[in-house]
């Protein structure tokens, strides 16, 4: 197999083809990684908002305001 083989046109084809396969892979995971990232970010943000609020916020309730959670004790 000599060089004049290997550079035909329908070679350079697929190589071209491949590169442009790749690169618009790898900007697809990039995005769809990014915004799996931000929403694993603001469900722990929510998590951490509900637990402060439950669990501390909620304790200082003024005297006959409905608890949204009942203590067992």
């Amino acid at each position: 197999m000599d060089l004049t083989e290997l550079c035909t046109t329908e070679n350079i084809a697929y190589a071209i083809f491949a590169i442009l396969a790749v690169v618009v892979l790898f900007f697809l995971l990039k995005r769809v990684a990014g915004c799996i990232i931000r929403t694993v970010l603001f469900v722990i943000a929510l998590a951490i908002m509900a637990y402060i609020y439950l669990y501390y916020i909620q304790e200082k309730a003024p005297e006959g305001a409905p608890a949204a959670v009942e203590s067992v004790e």
